[in-house]
């Protein structure tokens, strides 16, 4: 299981920027701030410390594909040295970026999913069963929020006990096998985080303490509705069809109680914006598999048709705004968007992106007619039609997007005011501590003469800022860079 996490995690790795290390050189040592996760393309890198008697003992040799010191993620400050034994290049992300990116990650869905999979197979397949709970309930567990969702796992597998469906002597040796499974990958986790002196810092990330700071549920589920879209109206349809009868019907039992396990799960704090929401998914789609099949004729004609009508909207909308911003046309929504970005710049959509935009929209068009006509093609419909606006939106208007809510062009008129390898001090919000290295990596120092700070931040200095910028269309969170040396 811990060779498919790691190779779960090294695609995160996929993008990041590679910096080059001669043998004996430190990436980074103990007692440091914890600021990035690396990972190692080529040769090998020793996480190594110095015992009391001098002695230097190798925790880890790090051969290409494996991540340095994951663990750190989850600490202000890394444990040990990183020293390259070797010539060797290593792929680096800021540990926010780390962060958000595992939070967002499919495989908390997928761990779910599997946990919801252990389940339903415990009642014929004990061995089966057994491997996917205590699998995936391990992986929930070590994952971000740990011990929240080890309340949650639990509950998912112990309530359907209490449905004369689940109460079999099958079942309870799968929910065995997967408990104790569970119990050993975790004890083995969590001894080797204790002897590496880490465990304390996984508690304060993971521990109970997590559950003293739950959010407001209205700021938990406000964007579930989107989020969860079109799967929750399919789920009510389920449930209302069986409202009479819901206690009889078993099939509905378990993804209901894995939703008010997933439910709970939202209000604790996570390391993203939707991240929360992502356990949310598979119980609902459960119960729409459900709806859908239960689904009266009309009404699945009604969903069609609504999708339908809904999407060939958003195509003409887009394709609308994108003649508008790249051929001025129609005049007036022109000078609007003009006025919304005034720096971009007509024709900076590659024409790579246009034609796949084009053929995309033209797919769909031409499949709605050759769906076949039964249950299934509202969902064909809402399916094929959400990847099509998402391929519309990256296609025709991420330059666009970028223009007035990135990054980019802030940092960009931000290093025209830095000299060249100008080593800098960072003291904003985790999103453009991101972004700064992502396409700046100035150089990182205590004693640093430049420092970068959100407008809101007191700094210790009384020099005037020598620049202050912010993005195109997110003019209240402002950024100022201050030169504190002489």
């Amino acid at each position: 299981m811990i060779t498919i996490m790691r190779m779960a995690i090294s695609m995160l790795f996929q993008d990041a920027r590679d910096t080059g290390l001669a043998p004996g050189e430190t990436l980074f040592v103990s007692g440091e701030e914890v600021t990035g996760i690396y990972m190692v393309r080529s040769g090998r890198v020793h996480l190594q410390r110095h015992t009391t008697h001098g002695a230097q003992m190798v925790l880890q040799n790090a051969g290409p594909g494996a991540v340095v010191a994951e663990a750190s993620a989850y600490s202000s400050r890394y444990h040990c040295d990183a020293v390259a034994a070797e010539e060797s290049v290593v792929a680096g992300l800021p540990k926010e970026r780390f962060l958000s990116a595992l939070a967002n990650n499919p495989a908390l869905a997928t761990g779910w999913s599997a946990l919801l999979a252990g389940v339903a197979y415990g009642r014929d397949a004990i061995r089966l069963g057994g491997i996917l709970i205590g699998l995936s309930l391990s992986a929930l567990v070590l994952g971000l929020r740990g011990l929240p969702e080890l309340v949650a796992g639990l509950g998912v597998v112990l309530l359907p006990l209490l449905s004369p469906e689940w109460r079999r002597p099958a079942y309870q040796r799968a929910l065995a096998l997967g408990l104790g499974l569970a119990s050993v990958l975790c004890a083995a986790t969590l001894l080797t985080l204790h002897a590496g002196g880490q465990l304390d810092d996984w508690l304060r990330w993971h521990g109970w303490q997590r559950f003293t700071s739950g959010k407001p549920a209205f700021r938990a589920f406000s964007e579930l509705p989107w989020f969860a879209w079109p799967i929750w109206p399919l789920a009510l349809a389920a449930l209302w069809h069986e409202h009479r009868r819901l206690g009889r019907t078993r099939e509905l039992h378990l993804p209901l109680l894995a939703l008010l396990a997933a439910l709970l799960t939202a209000l604790q704090p996570s390391w993203s914006r939707d991240g929360g929401l992502l356990p949310i998914l598979p119980p609902l789609a459960l119960l729409a598999a459900y709806g859908v099949d239960s689904m009266k004729r009309g009404a699945a004609q009604a969903f069609y048709w609504f999708g339908v009508v809904c999407f060939a909207f958003f195509i003409f909308a887009f394709w609308t705004y994108f003649a508008a911003l790249e051929w001025r046309l129609p005049t007036r929504l022109a000078a609007h968007l003009a006025r919304l970005t005034p720096s971009y710049k007509p024709g900076s959509v590659a024409t790579a992106s246009l034609l796949l935009a084009m053929a995309a929209t033209a797919l769909w068009l031409l499949a709605i007619p050759l769906f076949p006509r039964a249950k299934i093609r509202p969902v064909l419909v809402w399916a094929s039609g959400m990847v099509l606006v998402w391929t519309l939106l990256i296609a025709l208007f991420r330059p666009w997007m970028e223009a007035g809510w990135g990054y980019q062009p802030l940092i960009a008129d931000l290093n025209r005011r830095l000299p060249a390898g100008a080593c800098l001090k960072i003291d904003t919000d985790p999103a453009m501590r991101t972004m700064l290295r992502y396409h700046l990596n100035p150089k990182r120092d205590a004693d640093c003469p430049w420092l970068l700070a959100s407008a809101d931040r007191k700094v210790a200095t009384d020099r005037a800022p020598v620049w202050e910028g912010a993005r195109p269309r997110v003019k209240q969170q402002r950024y100022r860079l201050y030169y504190l040396t002489p």
